[in-house]
Order: structure tokens, then sequence, then C-alpha cells
């Protein structure tokens, strides 16, 4: 076996060795009409990057562990009862380390005396591909309580996707506010 590999082996370095039918270029590779289609949906499903998987896929929901009632991103004055932000997101099956930051914001209602500082809470979270039937689940990412113990708040919240190359997208937003509890007052 060895002097079979000796017989037909090349006796310059192995780069000289293999033979190319293709002239090297200075530029970026161009790929035929027949490559560009076939790349295209996933090129721009890389580009869209991560989304809500429908139209309930991002927003508030009555219920405490799981969205019992989807009320929307920004559905005003929260009823009275528990609630959370949920988000079902659909993620590009293409390169691993997808990622998304959300971020919660909320300045209580002020007071006469004093002015409270906005509370502020951001999260980052590891997301990935789970097929096409059903989107990658983050909930809940917060639980609010209506009305607030604390008080009367305006709040803010969003989700910003993050390729794998770092490269942050258009944030998904939304906000809500709580009436003050009557312990609060």
């Amino acid at each position: 076996m060895f002097l079979f590999l000796l017989i037909f082996s090349c006796s310059k370095p192995p780069a000289d060795c293999v033979e190319s039918n293709t002239p090297p270029t200075d530029e970026g590779v161009s790929l035929s009409a027949f490559e560009q289609d076939l790349l295209a949906p996933a090129i721009n499903e890389i580009r869209v990057g991560i989304v809500p998987f429908s139209e309930t896929g991002f927003g508030i929901c009555e219920g405490i562990q799981k969205c019992e009632r989807f009320l929307g991103a920004t559905p005003g004055l929260l009823p009275e009862g528990d609630h959370l932000i949920h988000a079902e997101l659909k993620v590009p099956n293409y390169g691993d380390g997808w990622t998304v930051r959300f971020s919660h914001e909320c300045t209580p209602a002020e007071k006469k005396d004093t002015k409270v500082p906005p509370n502020v809470w951001t999260k980052s979270y590891t997301v990935k591909h789970s097929g096409p039937n059903r989107g990658y689940r983050v909930s809940p990412l917060i639980r609010i309580k209506s009305p607030h113990p604390s008080g009367a708040r305006t709040c803010t919240y969003s989700l910003t996707p993050v390729r794998p190359d770092g490269k942050e997208l258009p944030a998904h937003q939304g906000s809500y506010e709580t009436s003050a509890s009557l312990q609060s007052e």
C-alpha cells in the first residue's frame, strides 16, 4: 500500500499538486442566476432576522406562566389581574448564536414632592430555530400585576434581535400602563 502511495504521489508541495480549472480572481464570489435564485430565500431570512412567529407572537397577555389571552403589544391601561410579556419567535435556521435583548422601563406617576427615576431592566436570551410549525418561546419575559402595588406606572418594552455576527436588527416594541392599587395611594 505504501509503495502504491509513493508511485502516485506528487513530488511537489500539496498546493501545487491540485489542478484547478477555476482561474483565481481578486473579486468577490460571483453566483449564477440559478445559485442566486436558490440562495435568495435564505439570505432574505437572515437579513430579516428574528421576528414574532405570528400576530400574537409578541406582546402582553393575561396570565401568570403562559399566555391565556393576548392583549397586544400596546394595550394601554391593563385591566385588573395578572399579566405577562410573551414572545414566540421565528428564528432563522442559519447560523448559531442568535440572541434577543429584552429591555423593560417603567416610569411611576409623578408625585407632587419628588420625582422618582425610571425602573429599567434588561436581559439577553439565546434563541434558536424550532421548526416550521412553532416558534421559540421566551415567556414570560416579565410578569405584571395590575393595579400595581407601587403605584400607577407607564411602561415601555422592546425586544432587539441580534444576529450571530453581532449586528442588531430593528427592535420589536410595545407599551402599557398600570393603575395604582389602593395600598399604594
